[in-house]
């Protein structure tokens, strides 16, 4: 495959999943970077990809999928430490791709912002803000579902979730 101007997605949780399906079906190239443990697990879920194996924060991995030709790094793996290393290594290594991490744990929010990616979402948050909306009989329009989004997803502006 050619690794330019393409998405390296690294570790393979549910919201990395569901990105991928996403990307494919827009036809956007994408290289998923797996652990060799996952590549045994999730081989059907890897079939027809690009894939690279190894350790994501691991600079030579990072190199080997293209991350200094890359449109963006998305840090998706269920583990919020992994991703903020995975941030860290792309911005040792000067690439000019955009940074995304996933936050899981919403404790761990503020340690994975200190890395500075340019996008942090915690989609934890937003559906617990949601949620306490909901069942505190609060209304739920679509300003307040923006809101909550831009809450949980930092680094986007409203301008950017509306196109």
């Amino acid at each position: 495959m050619d690794r330019t101007n393409h998405f390296i997605i690294c570790g393979l949780s549910s919201l990395a999943v569901n990105t991928i399906k996403q990307l494919t079906e827009r036809k956007q190239p994408i290289t998923v970077i797996v652990s060799p443990r996952i590549q045994q697990v999730a081989k059907d879920q890897l079939e027809g990809l690009d894939v690279v194996v190894g350790d994501y924060s691991d600079g030579a991995i990072l190199t080997q999928a293209g991350v200094m030709n890359a449109k963006a790094v998305l840090a998706l793996s269920d583990d919020d430490a992994d991703n903020a290393f995975i941030v860290l290594s792309a911005i040792e290594l000067a690439s000019s791709a955009r940074t995304v991490a996933l936050v899981n744990e919403s404790k761990n929010i503020n340690k994975v912002k200190s890395v500075n990616p340019d996008i942090v979402i915690s989609p934890q948050q937003f559906a617990s803000d949601i949620l306490a909306r909901v069942l505190n009989g609060e209304s739920i329009d679509s300003d307040s579902i923006v809101a909550s989004l831009l809450h949980s997803v930092q680094g986007l502006s409203e301008k950017e979730i509306n196109k």
